[in-house]
């Protein structure tokens, strides 16, 4: 991930953490699902754009959110 996704992906942080923690995702303007689509297409190298499968949504958030959090703590460990 790089500095700039991670960036990218602070501004996500509360819908991050209720995707992977709690399992939901609530109150995500379909511009911002295109960003994080659009990031986690860049990340994985693959071409999702189902932005209204609701479950398809969640997968990417979870998905982005357990390489945010896997980065996070390893930079808290370094």
């Amino acid at each position: 991930m790089t500095n700039e996704q991670r960036k990218t992906l602070q501004r996500y942080e509360k819908h991050l953490h209720s995707a992977f923690y709690a399992d939901y995702v609530v109150g995500l303007p379909a511009n911002d699902v295109r960003v994080l689509f659009g990031v986690f297409n860049k990340i994985y190298s693959t071409t999702e754009t189902n932005y209204s499968c609701n479950f398809c949504v969640l997968r990417v958030l979870k998905g982005l959110a357990r390489l945010y959090y896997k980065s996070d703590s390893n930079k808290k460990t370094k």
